[in-house]
Parts: structure tokens; C-alpha cells; sequence
């Protein structure tokens, strides 16, 4: 039986072959299978400990095959196949990485033209009203609305509420209360709608990416043209036209108040059509707007 090199030789190929793994002590060591071997006293593995074998031992193991009565060696998995699943995994965690920094960095410049949420709305079967404006074309009321009603520090902390989360684990309360608009603008741009702590860990590190890319500005411009405002419609400018027939950028002090004070469950309430609930939320929210600056983050 001669002896022949199989550089790389790969386990499916022998399977169909109908090839058997042989293997001794001294030829796992080896790199070249001898000239010849006794198959007979050659104990059999299965390819699985075959593969783990080889690795271990950094060394070559033989296929038999009967139907030529040859060897071949598999000693070439060690150079191939394990720095193989070594790129694999190392091309994986460079795209995990990768590819959180490059959408941060695109969605730092161009407009979000549609979110998971708005692509999970619609396989539902609903519609889809979004249209982006730029942040000069909001009525500055909208944003004073929005930080008094969702985010009041917005412009103190840098992605994350660490007074409202302490005073929300102090009342044994949910955390959702302590979500600020820059956490709520990852959440919506990048991820799915659900709770669970996969998301909310990814949420947070893209928190940390958009306050370090973006800034304030850019984040108030990306939350108020992609926030859902009831089914299919997303963004001011959407909900200005559908729920007050009138552009963004003329929306009322009242009406800002009342797109506001819909946002905790857009779904269920509506700012043409307040409830009693909403109507004093409304009230709440103009009545403190007066110290919310002017400005956007001075």
C-alpha cells in the first residue's frame, strides 16, 4: 500500500469514498504516512475524534481507502481547517464591531428613510406616513414638549438619566419611565420593538455611540422625524399633517403639548381625539414648557 499526501484531504470527499480512519500513536505524531501500515492492528475512529485528535496533537492521521488501498493523510487540517474557523470568527466580531461604528457614522449625516419598527408595522398589514424634515422645519414648541415630557435633563446627561433611574429603583418602579430620548432614538433607528436584555444591552451601547457621534442636535433631529405617533404614521412632520391638516413647522404651543402627551402609548391614544387622561397630561406638559429653554441645548 503506498503512502500519498491528501493536502487537506477533506472528511466529506473521504465519506463518499467509503474511506475508514486509521490511525496509531506514532502516525497522529507524524506529518507523512509511511510506506505501508497494518490496517488490521490500526485501531478505527470516528471522524469526530479523529478531528479533535489531530487538533490536539497537532499532528497527521491516515484515510483508508479500500477501494484503491491507499493512504491519505489528514495531517493538513491542522494548517487548514483551524485557522479557517479562526478567520471565520475573527471576520464575525470584526463585523459586530464594525458595523454598529458605520451606521452610527451614516446615520450622523443622512436622513433615516425607514426603521425595523416601520418595516414590522408594515408586514402587519399597516400603512406607512413618514416624511423627514430637518430639524429647523419643527416647530421649536415640539421640542420643548418632547424634553418636558419624556426627557426633562435632556441636555445635562450624556445618554443616560441617572437621577430619574435611581428615583425609578427607589419607587421599585419600571424602568421605562427612565428611558431618555437619546436611549429611545437608538432603540427606535437601530433595533426591534420587545424587552428583553439582549436588546437592552445593545440599546445601550449604541446610547453611547450616538451622544459620542451625533450630539444633541443631531439625536433631537433623528427622534422627531422617526417616534411613532399612532399606527402607520411616524416622525412630526407625518403626525402634524394627519392629526392638524398643517406642516410641522406650524404646529401650535397646545398642539405640540398634545403630540407630546401622547407619546407613553401612541397606539392607544390620539392628539386629534384626547382623552380625559391625555387632556390633563396636555395641560401638564404646557404648564411646565415655560421652563424648558428655547434653545436646543445651549
Amino acid at each position: 500500500m503506498m503512502a500519498q499526501r491528501a493536502g487537506g484531504y477533506s472528511f466529506a470527499r473521504a465519506r463518499q469514498a467509503g474511506a475508514r480512519l486509521r490511525s496509531t500513536p506514532h502516525e497522529c505524531r507524524g506529518s507523512v504516512a509511511p510506506a505501508s501500515a497494518p490496517v488490521a492492528a490500526a485501531p478505527a475512529f470516528t471522524f469526530a475524534e479523529a478531528t479533535d485528535q489531530i487538533l490536539k496533537t497537532r499532528g497527521a492521521c491516515f484515510l483508508y481507502f479500500p477501494s484503491t488501498r491507499r493512504y491519505r493523510t489528514v495531517g493538513a487540517m491542522t494548517r487548514a481547517t483551524a485557522p479557517h474557523w479562526r478567520r471565520r470568527l475573527g471576520i464575525g466580531l470584526l463585523v459586530v464591531v464594525l458595523t454598529p461604528l458605520v451606521l452610527a457614522l451614516v446615520g450622523r449625516f443622512l436622513p433615516v428613510p425607514i426603521t425595523p419598527l416601520m418595516v414590522l408595522r408594515l408586514i402587519e398589514g399597516e400603512g406607512l406616513e413618514h416624511r423627514w424634515v430637518p430639524l429647523a422645519a419643527i416647530a421649536p414648541d415640539l421640542r420643548r414638549a418632547v424634553m418636558t415630557s419624556e426627557d426633562q435633563r435632556f441636555c445635562q446627561h450624556h445618554g443616560f438619566d441617572w437621577v430619574e433611574i435611581d428615583n425609578v429603583l427607589d419607587r421599585g418602579g419600571r424602568m421605562r419611565g427612565a428611558s431618555t430620548i437619546s436611549q429611545q432614538t437608538a432603540k427606535n433607528v437601530f433595533l426591534w420593538p420587545g424587552r428583553s436584555y439582549l436588546r437592552k444591552g445593545l440599546e445601550a451601547g449604541l446610547t453611547i455611540l450616538i451622544e459620542a457621534f451625533w450630539g444633541k442636535r443631531r439625536i433631537m433631529e433623528v427622534y422627531l422625524n422617526v417616534i411613532e405617533w399612532g399606527h402607520g404614521i411616524y416622525g412630526a412632520e407625518a403626525a402634524a399633517r394627519h392629526y392638524f391638516h398643517r406642516p410641522a413647522a406650524d404646529l401650535t404651543r397646545h398642539q405640540a403639548a398634545l403630540l407630546a402627551a401622547v407619546l407613553p402609548n401612541p397606539r392607544r391614544f390620539l392628539a386629534d381625539n384626547p382623552s380625559s387622561y391625555v387632556a390633563g397630561r396636555t395641560r401638564l406638559i404646557e404648564g411646565r414648557m415655560t421652563g424648558t429653554p428655547a434653545t436646543l441645548c445651549p
